[in-house]
């Protein structure tokens, strides 16, 4: 749907899903983690689309820069060029081309998440 790629998801969708988007938000639940909870999280594969009009692709960053604070591992953050927040699970899927999947599904085939550092076990 060329409408949705374009605008994202309407803001009364959102609103209805979460009632408070900020106690929903993972990078405040990131930050809110004591510091022996953090340790037992696996390093996270953290993906955005770069098209996405829904939430702003620099909150992966600031995603990515919040696990590195509470000191959880980042195996990777990977910018999809175009990509729109429905992408991954309604356009890409419907035609037939799925990047993200096959992505995700090379991690699964090798078990490795891009982080050097601790086992997390996968993606």
């Amino acid at each position: 749907n060329p409408k949705m790629h374009a605008r994202g998801l309407h803001k009364r969708v959102l609103r209805a899903l979460m009632v408070d988007p900020e106690a929903y938000s993972p990078r405040n639940r990131i930050l809110g983690l004591s510091q022996q909870a953090a340790t037992l999280l696996p390093p996270f594969s953290l993906y955005h689309g770069t098209a996405d009009a829904t939430v702003p692709a620099q909150q992966t960053l600031d995603m990515a820069k919040a696990l590195s604070a509470a000191k959880v591992g980042v195996g990777r953050v990977v910018m999809m060029e175009g990509k729109s927040h429905t992408d991954p699970i309604l356009e890409d899927p419907a035609g037939g081309t799925d990047p993200l999947m096959r992505e995700l599904i090379g991690l699964v085939k090798t078990g490795h998440s891009g982080h050097s550092g601790r086992d997390g076990g996968g993606c």
